[in-house]
């Protein structure tokens, strides 16, 4: 059994937490989160401890993660322009 190292673990985490705020269409959420797992990536890869295999794995998921949100943009554009704050 291989131990996940804290930045990897906070990595999953966040990764999984942007997943639910896509699910529930929070773009606010998903806004908060996408710049928290931006850190959270490069926390993992500068991470002395890291592991490699898990890392990438946990990639993959983070980018069908992001293709399955932008394969939803068309549908859920009035959404976004109502929750756009500039």
């Amino acid at each position: 059994m291989s131990i996940t190292s804290a930045p990897q673990f906070a990595l999953s985490r966040t990764r999984k937490a942007l997943n639910s705020a896509f699910k529930e269409q929070d773009w606010d959420a998903i806004k908060n989160t996408d710049k928290t797992l931006t850190e959270s990536l490069n926390a993992a890869f500068d991470d002395e401890d890291r592991d490699i295999k898990s890392l990438i794995d946990e990639l993959e998921k983070i980018v069908l993660l992001y293709g399955d949100m932008v394969a939803s943009l068309p549908n859920n554009v009035e959404d976004l322009i109502a929750t756009r704050t500039d």
